[in-house]
């Protein structure tokens, strides 16, 4: 027999590439056979919360009621089982704030990122090689965009893009979005023609 905790590992890792390929509904009945498991055996630990996390992203994209709940469970999972020093813990923190963010809640989502970003600072590696620290970033740049404070966004957006610039290139879909991102926040601020110079660059295709 395989070991629970195994093919639950494995499930959630399935569920994470399905999320990535939009192929939502699948992944949800593999994570939701996961949590029934985890009804039965009473348990709450990195997996758990692991798979609280990606069904959270699957209801957000969906979208379903209940994401920003599931979300929240993982964090205090995390929390009340003494993982809250944890790289994880800082990546859930950071994914919490991105929904309280586009919810509106920017109090909330200021101290769920800026509390993500001190446990990412308490490692030694090196963040800008990090792709959940960039994601951080990139929370953090979209919440002080909403919330008006919009120099300090498009210095977050512009040190996210330097770093994706060298991990997955100028072509990358993600790298175009946070282009974007920033096109937008400085036009906010008044300064149009280094919005227009982004915006041609993207319809060129020339980000280099």
């Amino acid at each position: 027999d395989i070991p629970f905790l195994v093919r639950v590992d494995f499930r959630n890792y399935i569920a994470s590439h399905l999320i990535d390929l939009e192929e939502l509904d699948l992944a949800e009945e593999l994570l939701q056979l996961n949590l029934d498991i985890f009804d039965q055996e009473s348990q709450c630990n990195l997996n758990f919360y692991q798979c609280l996390n990606l069904m959270s992203n699957v209801y957000f994209a969906t979208p379903k009621k209940g994401y920003l709940n599931l979300s929240e469970q993982a964090v205090d999972c995390v929390e009340s089982n003494g993982y809250d020093h944890s790289r994880i813990y800082a990546g859930l923190l950071a994914h919490l704030g991105g929904i309280y963010s586009k919810l509106g809640k920017y109090e909330l989502a200021e101290l769920s990122l800026s509390k993500s970003k001190k446990v990412f600072l308490l490692g030694n590696d090196d963040l800008m090689e990090d792709m959940t620290y960039l994601a951080l970033l990139n929370n953090l740049a979209l919440n002080e965009k909403l919330n008006g404070s919009l120099s300090a966004s498009i210095a977050n957006y512009e040190l996210v893009l330097r770093a994706l610039k060298k991990l997955i290139g100028p072509e990358h879909p993600s790298y175009v979005a946070v282009s974007i991102n920033l096109s937008r926040a400085y036009n906010e601020v008044g300064d149009y023609e280094s919005s227009y110079q982004i915006l041609k660059n993207i319809v060129s295709g020339d980000l280099s």
